[in-house]
């Protein structure tokens, strides 16, 4: 067990030394310590404590910034409140809207706002991401509409939607069947 914890202390945290280093010696252990195996005892509990907040800390600064339950709801940071002008291009019976081919659309603006107010208060709950890394949320009582005539749906209600942008972002309806694609 003892070489177990080392051999994973060593090779979770082989990529940055320094950090590690800093990390063992708020816990008062130094490598050296880890190196010798005999008497390990205490020892290799600290080690393994150390282990799991390396892990943690490591997760935390890996994990997509979409799927973290944050305060804000698991938005990333910077995301602006209100949606885009480029929301026209999802509001039914818009020029914007026609001129892009009727794709999936909300009845109004305040529908797509509706959205992103649920996302920024966190009563959004967050599917996942897409290929091109747009945010998929499901928000209760807010209905757009799915537009896919190459799948053969049409004006197909959903409560499904897909964020796209951070600076000027739009809210798009999108299929209520969606579901996050499977990791390699």
């Amino acid at each position: 067990l003892g070489v177990g914890v080392v051999g994973g202390a060593r090779s979770l945290l082989a990529a940055s030394a320094e950090q590690a280093s800093k990390l063992l010696a708020t816990r008062g252990i130094l490598f050296a310590d880890l190196a010798d195996v005999s008497g390990l005892g205490a020892a290799a509990a600290e080690a393994s404590e150390v282990i799991g907040d390396a892990a943690r800390a490591s997760a935390r600064w890996i994990t997509p910034r979409w799927t973290r339950p944050a305060a804000k709801g698991g938005v990333p940071e910077g995301t602006a409140t209100k949606v885009s002008q480029k929301q026209l291009r999802h509001v039914k019976g818009r020029p914007e809207w026609t001129a892009r081919g009727e794709g999936s659309y909300f009845n109004s603006a305040d529908d797509a706002q509706a959205v992103l107010d649920a996302v920024h208060g966190g009563n959004a709950r967050v599917l996942g991401t897409t290929r091109q890394g747009h945010v998929v949320v499901e928000v209760k009582g807010v209905t757009g509409f799915n537009n896919n005539p190459r799948a053969g749906f049409m004006d197909q209600p959903t409560n499904i939607f897909m964020i796209k942008g951070t600076a000027s972002p739009s809210v798009v309806p999108t299929s209520p069947a969606w579901k996050p694609r499977k990791a390699r």
